[in-house]
């Protein structure tokens, strides 16, 4: 009867390594969610500093790129002035 009833039955020392193992997990899954968090917040900061990067290039190429009158053609260049 003692072989029997030990047979279907969990010691203690297995629990108590099934529960560390499964701590061991827990734990792991705690630091990978932290860290994922940490890399989303990063990565949101980069975003919008591209976002804000691009839309200044917009910017400074339309500026430099505008169309050429006769007004703007002949006044002197802010180089040529501040050269001489």
């Amino acid at each position: 009867m003692n072989r029997r009833a030990r047979s279907g039955a969990f010691t203690l020392i297995e629990v108590l390594i099934a529960l560390v193992v499964l701590g061991v997990g827990v734990m792991a899954a705690v630091q990978l969610q932290a860290t994922s968090l940490r890399a989303s917040s990063q990565a949101e900061g980069i975003q919008d500093a591209t976002l804000v990067a691009d839309a200044e290039l917009d910017f400074r190429l339309q500026m430099s790129l505008s169309p050429v009158t006769s007004a703007n053609c002949l006044a002197p260049s802010p180089r040529a002035t501040s050269a001489a």
